[in-house]
């Protein structure tokens, strides 16, 4: 149990962070400013037909009893803000039902997180690992095709020169400058881009030591998220997924944040 509340406190730090202004300045919010809400996908729930926001919206229903007392209801429910005020077309529902929606994204996590602590780590690490050095390596040769290009070019600029000073050359020489110019500082930037992707290379063991500090804390976030307070799953909830699509029926598309969708896809 200690261990939970110090993990809670150690990320409510973290949330602390990304809520002060100075973290929202030029990013957009990412984390809900408040867990009060009893909808676990506030601020990352989107129709899956026009791509509008879903916001909340309530009601509440009144039942009589045969004996006569009445009986409110309160009901929320996801609302596509496009739709509700013919902002633009969309053939999606205008309304979703809160608890049906929260309940199929939390059967979604609870599975994810069942599977992950299934997984044997060096398994799921290793793959994470490999797939990020295959994305690394292929990035690299891609700026140094990119580089060889320009470089190439230059070259061939260069030789125009000699043609420019006997009169034989296409360009004259305010334009051959012009190109020269342009050209080397091409090749600049293609020298510090392939630069990055050799330094990154070399520091394989750094993102090695990432990718495990990625899977320690989704492993804890699995202890935590199935018995945890509505709270406390919306904070997950909001660290694990960068958007959920609804369409028609109920049907869901969780796009993972980037750094645990390797996770994610391999579990």
């Amino acid at each position: 149990m200690q261990i939970v509340e110090n993990h809670i406190f150690e990320r409510a730090q973290i949330i602390r962070t990304d809520r002060s202004k100075k973290y929202e300045e030029g990013k957009a919010r990412q984390i809900p400013l408040s867990t009060r809400s009893e909808a676990l996908l506030s601020g990352i729930a989107f129709c899956g037909h026009c791509g509008g926001k879903l916001s909340l919206t309530t009601c509440t229903k009144t039942r009589k009893r045969a004996d006569g007392t009445e009986v409110k209801t309160k009901r929320v429910r996801y609302r596509c803000y496009n739709k509700s005020l013919k902002i633009r077309e969309c053939d999606g529902q205008t309304q979703y039902c809160m608890e049906d929606l929260d309940d199929i994204i939390t059967e979604v996590l609870c599975g994810l997180f069942q599977n992950i602590l299934g997984l044997p780590k060096d398994e799921l690490v290793e793959k994470r690992y490999q797939n990020e050095l295959a994305s690394c390596i292929n990035k690299l040769n891609g700026s140094k095709a990119e580089l060889k290009k320009h470089t190439d070019a230059l070259r061939t600029l260069q030789g125009e020169v000699v043609k420019a000073i006997n009169g034989d050359s296409k360009f004259d020489a305010d334009t051959l400058n012009d190109l020269i110019k342009q050209t080397k500082e091409k090749v600049a930037t293609a020298t510090t881009v392939v630069q990055q992707y050799e330094f990154e290379l070399e520091n394989r063991q750094q993102h090695m030591a990432n990718i495990l500090a990625q899977y320690e804390e989704l492993i804890s976030w699995g202890d935590i998220f199935q018995n945890s307070t509505k709270g406390t799953k919306k904070m997950i909830a909001a660290y694990l997924i960068d958007r959920v699509e609804v369409r028609r029926g109920y049907e869901v598309e969780i796009k993972f944040k980037v750094v645990y969708e390797q996770f994610c896809i391999a579990s």
